[in-house]
């Protein structure tokens, strides 16, 4: 339980920041 919780906490944050430099190069190209 504790273990998924963690994982749902860490790969939200992960996935906006992935999510963030790809908008912005998408962007400027």
């Amino acid at each position: 339980y504790n273990n998924w919780f963690t994982f749902s906490e860490y790969q939200e944050p992960v996935t906006a920041r992935s999510c963030r430099p790809i908008h912005a190069k998408e962007l400027s190209t």
